[in-house]
């Protein structure tokens, strides 16, 4: 079928629709009674599978139907290639599967394909890589198929409306994973090219990354599923992310290197904090406004760019703070466990002009 139109063709008041036709196989033909028994046997060999195949509503092999045309009319099956030129039309008309299952050829005096109707064991609302397992088996199956298929019917394949939107939203989770790699290399440049100093820069880039984990971390707890909202919003989640504490960080390299690291980050926060707080605010006031439309469209993303900007502020207020303070060897309790470096830093006063370490 054409892919556009896959999702739209698989019932059966559409099939009828001209754009829901399939591409016909010039090659194809059941005059032989090989290719009459491997489309047979092919049936059966789906009812085998019963992990993958659903019994009810039951499998629809228009060869069974065949069969049974042929038995009522004292004929063995397969048929002929003289038997199947003399009914094969009049048995397409009074199966009902014309259309739907089977088409008879614009000539009139023979079938142009053929179909097996299936039910799988997932649906529309499986997760896309549980349906990947599934497509890959029925791929597989269909490979397997054409390979041992006599001529006139080798070249089978398989389809499911399901599977449409299962490649789309594998394709979403594939984008949002690169946007947030990308995002995040340009990120680390930016706030080390930004701050003038490798190190704020780093810890800065892990503020970053601990908002980055946080809001997807909430997402999956949230059970959230990956549309295109979400993989927008995953795309720009760092460059949401980085703004705060960029401007942290570029205050901590400007404040004067003379004062000791507490109190240069001090001068910081009274520089910044107010605008980043500010900033945060208006930025919550205005996701909140997101959930006002019934589209769900727009409250998708304004819970996003809430719960961003809820982390963003708590990870890029505090945690800079605390590194900020100390050095690497006092880890996360810098606060309470570096005050040696407050009285060694007295030394900084005695250091010339320019930008201190940190």
């Amino acid at each position: 079928l054409d892919p556009s139109a896959a999702q739209e063709c698989w019932t059966d008041e559409h099939m009828s629709q001209p754009h829901c036709q399939p591409y016909t196989d010039a090659a194809f033909s059941l005059r032989s009674e090989a290719a009459q028994r491997h489309v047979l046997e092919t049936c059966d060999r789906l009812l085998s599978s019963p992990d993958r195949v659903r019994n009810f509503p039951p499998l629809t092999c228009p060869m069974w139907s065949w069969r049974d045309y042929l038995s009522r009319r004292g004929l063995a099956f397969p048929a002929s290639a003289e038997v199947f030129d003399a009914h094969i039309v009049s048995w397409a008309w009074e199966s009902g599967h014309e259309g739907r299952l089977l088409g008879v050829s614009a000539s009139g005096d023979d079938i142009s394909w053929i179909a097996i109707e299936a039910y799988g064991t997932f649906d529309s609302g499986t997760h896309p890589t549980q349906m990947r397992e599934q497509y890959d088996w029925w791929e597989a199956f269909m490979a397997e198929t054409n390979t041992d298929a006599p001529e006139g019917v080798t070249a089978g394949w398989q389809t499911h409306g399901a599977t449409v939107l299962m490649d789309t939203l594998l394709n979403l989770v594939v984008s949002g994973v690169y946007a947030t790699v990308l995002s995040c290399g340009l990120a680390l440049c930016v706030l080390v090219v930004g701050t003038g100093d490798i190190w704020v820069g780093v810890l800065a880039f892990f503020c970053v990354l601990a908002v980055v984990f946080a809001v997807l971390g909430t997402s999956v707890m949230g059970g959230a599923p990956m549309g295109i909202v979400e993989s927008v919003a995953i795309g720009i989640l760092v460059g949401l992310s980085v703004d705060f504490v960029v401007h942290v960080g570029v205050a901590f390299v400007a404040s004067p290197p003379q004062l000791s690291r507490r109190e240069r980050v001090g001068e910081a926060l009274g520089l910044v904090g107010s605008p980043i707080l500010s900033g945060a605010l208006t930025t919550l006031i205005a996701a909140s406004t997101l959930f006002a439309p019934r589209i769900v469209l727009f409250a998708v993303f304004g819970r996003f760019l809430l719960v961003i900007s809820a982390f963003s502020v708590l990870s890029n207020t505090f945690p800079p703070e605390t590194f900020l303070v100390g050095v690497f060897g006092c880890g996360a309790v810098a606060l309470v466990t570096c005050q040696r470096h407050e009285h060694a830093g007295s030394s900084l006063s005695q250091q010339p002009a320019g930008r201190g370490p940190l």
